[in-house]
């Protein structure tokens, strides 16, 4: 899963490329083409399935973005799956935030969307957002909750999800609507952005790889599919 992870974010190095509006994150981010999504503003992906905080860190001063105005930033799922302590989460999450402040015009980062109570520890998620939240706080960043419009009493909703892991195509386009209001770098004219809803790539859903002792966690990869975070 490394060597994965490790092949695209080689191809974002090599392949650089402008986008006022980058995306980072795992298979929540990779999946949905965001440039479609906004079709007013430049936008980039940089999301990898499967991906997780080390993984993030590892990579995040190779994006092969120039100069961008907006990062928006996703992370945090699969370490919760993989079981990661939430002091080295906080730790990681902290020096990812620590890098990208300085690339960014502004960092924007996104609360992590929960999932149901069959598929990961919903008590983490609760305390892993409470860390990012203040570290978006320090590092002068912009926390956007999600949950609020997408995760009821008992996670992630079922008309949002069709794996209690992964949004579907309602779910993004409430997700849609969310940063509309957030981002106006998105140039979402009239909300416009809104109705308009791309399918998600064909990636294939992974279970989490094992974790070696310098990794982090995995969403989404190429492998095996299973109803894990990416």
């Amino acid at each position: 899963m490394t060597e994965y992870i490790d092949s695209i974010a080689d191809m974002h190095r090599k392949f650089p490329t402008d986008a006022d509006v980058v995306f980072i994150g795992d298979s929540r981010i990779q999946l949905p083409q965001w440039q479609d999504m906004f079709p007013n503003a430049s936008v980039a992906n940089r999301g990898i399935g499967s991906d997780t905080l080390d993984g993030l860190l590892r990579r995040v001063d190779h994006l092969g973005i120039r100069n961008p105005a907006v990062v928006v930033l996703e992370m945090g799922v699969n370490d919760v799956l993989q079981k990661q302590s939430l002091e080295a989460s906080s730790i990681e999450a902290n020096k990812i935030l620590t890098s990208l402040t300085p690339q960014a015009g502004r960092v924007v980062v996104l609360e992590v969307i929960d999932c149901n109570v069959e598929t990961c520890d919903r008590g983490q998620v609760l305390l892993l957002n409470m860390h990012l939240r203040a570290l978006a706080e320090k590092h002068g960043a912009q926390y956007v909750s999600l949950n609020n419009k997408l995760a009821g009493p008992d996670g992630l909703l079922s008309e949002y999800s069709h794996d209690g892991l992964h949004l579907n195509a309602n779910g993004y386009k409430v997700l849609v609507s969310i940063l509309c209001g957030e981002i106006k770098e998105l140039a979402c004219a009239d909300k416009a952005a809104t109705d308009k809803v791309a399918p998600a790539s064909s990636i294939p859903v992974n279970s989490a790889p094992e974790k070696s002792s310098s990794e982090g966690t995995t969403p989404n990869a190429a492998p095996t599919p299973s109803p894990q975070a990416q």
